[in-house]
Parts: C-alpha cells; sequence; structure tokens
C-alpha cells in the first residue's frame, strides 16, 4: 500500500472479500548500524539501513554441530543459557539470522 492515502486504503480494504494479510515495516530508519540489516529499494538495490532492535535471552544450550535439522552446520549459531542474542534479520519465518551481544542489557 505504499504511496496510497488512508482513503485509498481504506476503499481497497472495503472492497476485499478474501483474507488480508499486512506486513508492517518500521519507516524509522537509521545509517551505518554495526549490527544491521539492509533492506532492498527499489529494483532489488540495497536500501536505507535498519538496525533491528530485538534481542532475546536464551533459555538453553544450543549447538549446531549437534543438531540433526541445521540445513548448513556450519552457518548456524551457537550459544549458552543466559545468552543475550541480537535478532538482525526475521525475513525468513523459519530462520532468523542473530548474533551473541557482547555487552549485558539492563533496565
Amino acid at each position: 500500500m505504499e504511496g496510497k492515502s488512508p482513503n485509498d486504503v481504506l476503499q481497497i480494504l472495503q472492497k476485499a472479500e478474501d483474507t488480508i494479510t499486512f506486513k508492517l515495516i518500521p519507516a524509522e530508519t537509521r545509517m551505518g548500524a554495526a549490527a544491521a540489516v539492509k533492506v532492498a529499494g527499489a529494483g532489488g538495490a540495497p536500501g536505507p539501513v535498519r538496525e533491528s532492535r530485538v534481542r532475546l535471552r536464551a533459555l538453553f544450550d544450543y549447538d549446531p554441530k549437534r543438531d540433526p535439522n541445521i540445513p548448513c552446520q556450519d552457518a548456524g549459531l551457537g550459544f549458552s543459557k543466559g545468552d543475550i542474542l541480537h535478532i538482525v534479520s526475521q525475513e525468513d519465518p523459519f530462520w532468523w539470522a542473530s548474533e551473541v551481544c557482547d555487552v549485558l542489557f539492563t533496565h
């Protein structure tokens, strides 16, 4: 719906008869972030860089070398229970790209 006004979107939704799925993309971008994801722009060219703010605490140890279901063990990231994982890409719903954070986040 990029480039459409709210009224245009409303008209499209009112005429819809089947299921509609939305993909929401944050408008805020950061240039030059160290752990960032390049977003494809028009024509597949690299667009702005957007830093992921998603971080998770591992609830178990994981060793990709011992995982029989991983398609490429060398691409897997090993981590330990309690590690903080910074999710850098969620483009594939079945395979998230991440890195282990070196700093402790507190709140």
